[in-house]
Formats: C-alpha cells, sequence, structure tokens
C-alpha cells in the first residue's frame, strides 16, 4: 500500500489539490498528470474520486489525502461487509452497513489528520505516507 499511495503522480495531484478549480478541471489536470505513469489503475481511481471530491469542496491538500484514503477505506469495507449482512452477532441490515462505512470513512478522515499537513513535496510525500499508514493502524506519529 504505502508502494501505491505514495506514487509521485499522487503527490502531484495533492498539490493541485490546493488551487481554486472547478471538479471538471482538476479530474482533467489529475488525468493528465497519471496518464503516462506506471502505478496501479486502482489507486489513480480512487485518486481520481479524491480529487474531484476536493475541488468540489474547495478542501485542499489535506482534503485530498483524507478523501483518498478515504476513498480506499471505504472500498475495502464495500467488498468485505456483504459476508457479515444478517449473519448472527453481526450487522443486521443494509442501512447499519451504510451507517459503518459512513462512521469508517469519518474515523479514517480524523487518522488522517492526526497525521500533520500533507507534504506533496516530492522528496517529502513518502514520508508522509508512511505517517499517514502508520496513524491508520493506529501506531505512533
Amino acid at each position: 500500500m504505502l508502494r501505491d499511495f505514495s506514487h509521485p503522480s499522487l503527490a502531484e495531484a495533492c498539490r493541485l489539490a490546493s488551487a481554486r478549480i472547478s471538479p471538471q478541471e482538476a479530474v482533467a489536470r489529475f488525468d493528465a498528470i497519471t496518464s503516462e505513469a506506471t502505478a496501479p489503475g486502482f489507486t489513480f481511481d480512487m485518486g481520481r474520486r479524491a480529487i474531484a471530491r476536493c475541488a468540489a469542496e474547495s478542501s485542499g491538500s489535506s482534503g485530498f489525502v483524507s478523501e483518498l484514503f478515504s476513498e480506499a477505506v471505504s472500498y475495502y469495507a464495500s467488498r468485505d461487509l456483504p459476508s457479515y449482512v444478517g449473519a448472527t452477532g453481526r450487522i443486521q441490515n443494509s442501512t447499519e452497513s451504510i451507517q459503518l462505512k459512513e462512521l469508517l470513512r469519518r474515523v479514517t478522515k480524523i487518522k488522517v489528520e492526526s497525521a500533520g499537513s500533507p507534504r506533496s513535496a516530492t522528496r517529502e510525500w513518502r514520508g508522509y505516507i508512511a505517517r499517514v499508514l502508520r496513524a491508520l493502524q493506529g501506531g505512533a506519529q
């Protein structure tokens, strides 16, 4: 995960997130940034959704990183939760599943914020992402 999320194209997208541009322009620029990069498309798909949401909310680079990791958590929750819905002692219905996913997104954003301000300079990005991952795993900063 560190390798994928610390890709230099995502650092560049983080810098882009601070520009006051429309979601459409943000996505177009993101697509240009990542068009020739060699990284898992899945990570860039999450980045694309994150930059669009960030531009719509004008939430800057901090918002971009929060959205990026919230997208990842939401994906894994969506993938794994269906096997838990309805089982005895587990999530009882789809409403509870949706509520849990929203809670996971909120907690993720809080944990990402606890890692400090984004360091989007390419040479600092990997270390920053490592700090975010430690925060999400419950480790020390």
